[in-house]
């Protein structure tokens, strides 16, 4: 039998399941293993910032998941993409950088900053930003993540506005493309050789 998963709204009661969920699909991820090096401390600790990427969507964007809690989706509205400090505090960022040590996170303070000039560049405007879609691993290649990711697209299209996302992942290239994405830009975090991809998908025609 085909499973073809129901998108839902994530109840607020799940959000630390929803955090271990994208902690488990972002673990080896190349942006976390260049935030985090050490394997045991990288799976410790990206759950921790997965939580804290749904509890911040959850207020001031959109989450998204299936009826069986297996896949995630974070976006964040036009007005809402660009976090402030009161914003972060509000959604319990400040330990991150203390657990994961302060060396680690000033690396990847450098990758925010230089992620944030991008989208400011190719995407000024109004636009969605696709912050996090994540599918637990065991239940990956199921469609669960492009299920999640229309649904979203269908949203931001009856606003008639762009979508921008980054990724750090080269093989995540072909999967949004299949979705309207272009590589906007390719580049590397100022220092390192670290690559990013800025995705833009234009405004669809009503």
């Amino acid at each position: 039998m085909t499973y073809s998963p129901t998108v839902i709204p994530l109840p607020s009661d799940q959000s630390d399941q929803a955090g271990e969920v994208l902690g488990r699909a972002f673990a080896d991820d190349p942006l976390m293993s260049f935030w985090l090096p050490e394997p045991t401390q990288r799976h410790k600790h990206v759950p921790r910032l997965m939580h804290f990427v749904v509890r911040y969507s959850l207020i001031y964007g959109i989450v998204e998941t299936t009826s069986q809690g297996d896949g995630i989706a974070c976006w964040l509205p036009p007005g809402e993409v660009n976090y402030h400090y009161g914003s972060l505090l509000r959604t319990g960022w400040l330990p991150i950088p203390f657990h994961s040590g302060l060396r680690n996170y000033a690396r990847m303070l450098i990758n925010d900053d230089h992620a944030h000039l991008m989208r400011h560049r190719l995407c000024p405007g109004l636009h969605w930003y696709l912050w996090a879609l994540g599918v637990e691993p065991a239940h990956q290649g199921q469609g669960i993540g492009g299920r999640l990711l229309a649904a979203g697209l269908e949203r931001v299209d009856i606003q008639g506005l762009p979508c921008y996302l980054e990724t750090h992942n080269l093989r995540n290239l072909p999967i949004y493309q299949h979705y309207g994405f272009e590589v906007a830009e390719e580049s590397t975090v100022p220092g390192y050789m670290q690559h990013i991809w800025g995705m833009l998908r234009p405004a669809q025609g009503n």
